[in-house]
């Protein structure tokens, strides 16, 4: 058996983490394995939980990482998406913003996890995720949209009707 392939995808070890049993998986890997089983893939010994993940030194394990190129998530349509998602062995189930979502969690964690690799403070490493958050799930400002005033304006309103109408019936109340 080679220390240096992932016994779940059988390529080149990706951030190498081993369980107590001693067998030594991907992280993207064995996360994935552990999230919906709690046994090792590969002797069936259980019960294990992500908590159980030991990660390796970079001396003992070659943990170089392939680089992902992000995509223009705001630019892919359902086909490619389901096709980056197959690419990275994601789940595929699910709507669109489903799908856009697990695809943007996964770029999230594979950086974070490619950053510590590299000699960054957490700090740093916070400080690059929050940035990759902030890209990656960015929604625009809407406030100054002609319909979402509108619809604030509305809903003032609204809520100003009930003020004045439990103001009414409290009132009429006191005076009977």
């Amino acid at each position: 058996m080679d220390d240096k392939v992932c016994l779940i995808c059988k390529d080149d070890l990706v951030l190498p983490h081993k369980l107590p049993c001693n067998h030594i998986f991907c992280y993207i890997c064995i996360k994935r394995h552990l999230t919906f089983r709690n046994f090792c893939p590969f002797c069936y010994k259980f019960p294990f939980h992500t908590t159980d993940l030991e990660k390796l030194d970079s001396n003992v394990v070659n943990t170089t990482l392939p680089n992902i190129k992000i995509p223009l998530f705001k630019h892919m349509n359902e086909v490619l998406l389901k096709k980056e998602l197959k690419k990275y062995m994601l789940n595929q189930d699910g709507g669109y913003q489903q799908m856009l979502w697990r695809m943007k969690e996964f770029h999230l964690i594979y950086s974070a996890e490619k950053m510590k690799t590299k000699s960054l403070s957490l700090t740093g490493i916070a400080r690059v995720v929050s940035k990759n958050e902030k890209i990656f799930f960015h929604k625009k400002n809407d406030h100054n949209c002609p319909q979402f005033l509108e619809k604030q304006n509305r809903s003032i309103q609204k809520l100003k009707d009930i003020i004045k109408n439990s103001k009414n019936s409290h009132t009429r109340e006191s005076n009977l």
